[in-house]
């Protein structure tokens, strides 16, 4: 059940009278050109992301290197697109480029999160013993991406690092993010660790219950066992049963 799909996260900034301004000032301070992004370049870069065919995307993105070199999003956007054609190796390689390139400008940073936690999802896959520390390194960056809340929680869960994992997910429970994923998450972590007293509080409430895809909600009724399911598993039980 390891999908190493990923998740894209940042939006492609563009603002072009914005980049004629810094162009202006670039040229006064004598900043070296290849730190520099045209607006063109931005524009060629948003089109090259609508490409559906991957392959032919990344031949595009490896193309615009030269000009986006010192542009963090470009070597994200890299990286998503070989990790979708399964270059897991590559892929690695370029979200480390990005986190060498765009750390330590921004205190919190959402692309960066995002791709850390891609990186994870790719080192558990591969059976790296670095998935769970490049997994903390991601939450480090944001609190607010769900979906990298979620794979780090994913990461973290498999390696036997069940608190780090329960908090990464209540990072989104706590302040409503993405509240029916993350409970699933929540239930399935409890599920996998035998938490039964927590497995217990969560399945007490038929809202979650009806609101649990079904194989989670066998999982962890198969956990606790017929003597320990809460009421609120048979209402969700009779519910599914409607549902069908």
């Amino acid at each position: 059940d390891r999908d190493v799909t990923g998740v894209q996260t940042c939006a492609l900034p563009i603002s072009g009278q914005f980049l004629d301004t810094c162009w202006k000032l670039a040229r006064d301070r004598k900043i070296p050109d290849r730190w520099l992004v045209r607006n063109q370049d931005l524009a060629r870069l948003d089109a090259a992301m609508q490409e559906r065919d991957p392959q032919v995307r990344l031949r595009v993105l490896k193309r615009m290197q030269e000009f986006m070199a010192c542009y963090p999003p470009y070597w994200y956007y890299l990286a998503r697109t070989q990790q979708a054609l399964g270059h897991f190796s590559s892929a690695c390689a370029t979200y480390d480029k990005l986190i060498c390139l765009g750390q330590g400008h921004f205190r919190k940073d959402d692309m960066l999160a995002a791709g850390l936690a891609n990186e994870a999802m790719i080192q558990d896959f591969l059976h790296q013993s670095t998935a769970p520390d490049s997994a903390v390194k991601a939450l480090a960056y944001s609190t607010d991406v769900w979906e990298a809340n979620l794979m780090c929680a994913q990461v973290l869960g498999r390696n036997g690092r069940v608190v780090e994992a329960e908090d990464a997910v209540l990072r989104n429970l706590d302040v409503d993010l993405e509240r029916v994923q993350s409970t699933a998450a929540l239930i399935s972590l409890y599920a996998r660790q035998g938490k039964i007293h927590k497995l217990q509080a969560r399945m007490s409430n038929p809202a979650i219950v009806r609101s649990m895809p079904i194989p989670t909600l066998i999982r962890a009724a198969a956990v606790l066992g017929p003597a320990q399911l809460p009421d609120a598993v048979e209402i969700g039980r009779a519910s599914c049963r409607e549902r069908v």
